[in-house]
């Protein structure tokens, strides 16, 4: 079994120095192991390391390559985990100096009967100018079986960096389209490597890579798993605890249990607890001798003739006999009781209330009582009686008198004024009638407010003023210098009126409001690369007219209702119109480099669909640069709602 450490390698003078050295080749297993690779010398060092299918490393390909070139600084550690490899591959490395080590352990030994052609190094890709060419998406693996792959891309290009783009198609690479796509446009620097792991293909699908320049490596390295994402192996050796869900096969091999058909199964009212291999009953239980394989369990009550404990809960007991306790707590519920309850006497009972011995209440006292919030009297306490009754005018013989229901104080005379009408006595009963209008008022002098009656039609609502100020001379009417009236000009002057709805000609109004004028709003993506989209939110207005859309470099620029639909259309390409109705306002797209300024033509009606509208403009930036690039939009509008 090739567990454990297979073979090591320190760079020296005499091997892999600049030059392929087979490190280890699997002979009949399928394998996963991990490389380590340590630079003990006193320099940086540039190290290359990859998979063959031969035995003779001279023969490798570039494309077979996982790291070309990579920079090692000295006592820099790298470990390269679960490598897959079958019978035949050779892992082969080489260094730029003396003084790297390299060593393979391996961690797992798979199942042989799994289909080795599918496990292990798979096809590799070298974009060329020739093959494999660059912008063109190329198959670089077609799985015949539920397969876990391992990417590796290397740029080995001595003078760009790169650009990489990894795609799922499910069928041949034809059907690939660009929602297919799990990385798109991703960076790769000079002797750059990069790793996804976790990429699942079943029968049929095909793995597909792209690069930008020419001199980038693709390698595969394949895991056949089963249709649960399960990998097969020989044999598997944990320390520690092994946790699943749950265990099938054969248990006999283990130990510290006791499985059922071995032990005797334990329930609890017909409920499986599980099997033990020894039950000890504790007090209060009794356990006769075994007879024909059977015991009885008896429960005792300790000496007495019931079962006794300091304290008993449970959600239900049931008692034959007396219940005696030194207090009960809860909820008597009378629904569960039956039969005739029997005469309690209280004469015994202390603590229902907190009020002490006393007489309460006179012809001069009554008795004040105080509750808690759970309905018992904490208190009772004699209070003087300081009014009441009707009729004259002494101290202890007035009326209350209340406003809307709040006490105002006792009088022993009530004098009703203006608009309230009071009938003659009768029987000790007499009526007050109010009145909240006046039809007609010809002298208002001494009123200390005007109500207009509600007329049915306009011209009944008139105040008239009478002359009686000089002309040209603006003078209080009943004393109030917020309201005064000029005879000779005809006009009333006054501080703040408020209104329902006003009539008339308002042309001499100031204040009511201008024209809204237009304005621009904007905000910035921040970095980003070629062909990489990023979403920003402009602070604006609820609702807008736009008018033009500024654009600081090369971008496809969309403006959306909401969040949601911003989301929605993500996977859109810009050679597609929106759906109706589906949440884009308005979109523009620029392809040469530089800034650009479109004009809405005609103006477009903006708005947020927040659930609670907000001021948010949501957008979308796509950068169509040729490099990074820090985009500002800038949108020219004219709020319509704040």
């Amino acid at each position: 079994m090739a567990i454990g450490k297979l073979n090591s390698l320190k760079t020296s003078a005499l091997s892999g120095i600049n030059t392929a050295y087979p490190l280890f080749t699997s002979q009949s297993e399928l394998l996963s192991v991990n490389v380590d690779i340590c630079n003990q010398g006193e320099d940086e060092a540039a190290f290359t390391l990859g998979i063959c299918t031969n035995s003779a490393a001279a023969n490798t390909e570039d494309s077979e390559k996982i790291f070309t070139g990579q920079r090692l600084k000295a006592n820099e550690y790298l470990r390269l985990s679960n490598v897959g490899i079958r019978s035949g591959d050779t892992i082969f490395a080489e260094a730029s100096k003396a003084g790297v080590s390299f060593l393979v352990t391996g961690a797992i030994n798979y199942n042989t009967e799994l289909v080795s052609d599918n496990f292990g190094r798979g096809t590799t890709r070298r974009i060329g100018i020739t093959t494999f060419h660059k912008n063109v998406d190329q198959p670089l693996f077609v799985a015949t079986r539920p397969t876990r792959l391992r990417l590796y891309a290397t740029n080995d290009n001595n003078t760009n960096a790169a650009r990489i783009t990894v795609g799922i198609s499910t069928g041949h690479i034809r059907e690939l389209t660009d929602a297919d796509y799990i990385q798109y446009n991703v960076p790769l620097a000079l002797r750059d490597t990069h790793i996804i792991d976790e990429i699942y293909l079943r029968d049929g699908q095909t793995l597909s890579v792209r690069s930008n320049y020419e001199d980038v490596n693709f390698l595969s390295v394949a895991e056949p798993v089963d249709s649960a994402g399960i990998s097969s192996f020989a044999n598997i050796n944990v320390t520690g605890i092994l946790t699943a869900t749950t265990f099938i096969g054969d248990g006999s091999g283990l130990t510290g249990i006791v499985g059922s058909g071995s032990g005797v199964i334990v329930k609890d009212d017909d409920v499986t607890v599980g099997t033990a291999g020894t039950i000890n009953f504790g007090d209060n239980l009794s356990v006769s001798p075994i007879v024909a394989g059977l015991v009885t369990v008896t429960a005792s009550g300790g000496g007495g003739t019931g079962i006794t404990t300091d304290n008993i809960k449970a959600d239900t007991i049931s008692v034959s006999g007396i219940v005696t306790a030194s207090s009960f707590v809860g909820g008597l519920n009378a629904a569960n009781l039956t039969g005739d309850l029997p005469a309690i006497s209280g004469a015994n009972l202390t603590g229902l209330t907190g009020a002490t011995a006393n007489t309460y209440g006179s012809g001069t006292l009554v008795p004040e009582i105080t509750v808690d919030a759970n309905g018992k009297i904490t208190s009772i306490q004699n209070t003087a009686i300081t009014a009441g009754g009707g009729g004259g005018g002494s101290a202890n013989n007035l009326i209350e008198v209340r406003d809307g229901g709040s006490s105002i104080g006792f009088a022993g005379t009530i004098n009703f004024g203006d608009r309230i009408s009071v009938s003659d006595l009768s029987a000790g009963v007499c009526t007050v009638t109010g009145s909240n209008s006046v039809a007609t008022a010809t002298d208002c002098t001494n009123a200390s407010a005007l109500l207009v009656s509600n007329q049915t039609t306009d011209f009944g609502r008139v105040i008239t003023f009478a002359g009686t100020t000089a002309a040209g001379v603006n003078a209080a009417v009943f004393g109030n210098d917020n309201f005064k009236y000029n005879p000779a000009l005809d006009q009333v002057t006054v501080g703040v009126v408020t209104g329902a709805t006003y009539y008339g000609d308002g042309s001499n109004l100031t204040g009511v409001g201008a024209a809204v004028a237009r304005g621009t709003v904007n905000n910035s993506t921040g970095s980003i690369g070629a062909g990489t989209t990023s979403n920003i939110t402009i602070t604006g207005y609820k609702s807008y007219h736009l008018l033009k859309v500024g654009i600081s470099s090369a971008a496809w620029v969309r403006l959306y209702t909401d969040s949601d639909s911003r989301t929605a259309d993500a996977t859109r390409h810009y050679t597609s119109d929106p759906d109706p109705g589906a949440g884009v306002l308005a979109e523009v797209r620029t392809t040469g480099a530089g800034s650009s300024t479109l004009i809405m033509s005609p103006a477009v009606v903006g708005w947020n669909n927040d659930v609670t509208p907000s001021t948010n403009i949501y957008a979308a930036v796509t950068n169509n640069e040729s490099s990074d690039s820090n985009i500002t939009v800038t949108l020219t509008v004219i709020k319509i709602e704040d």
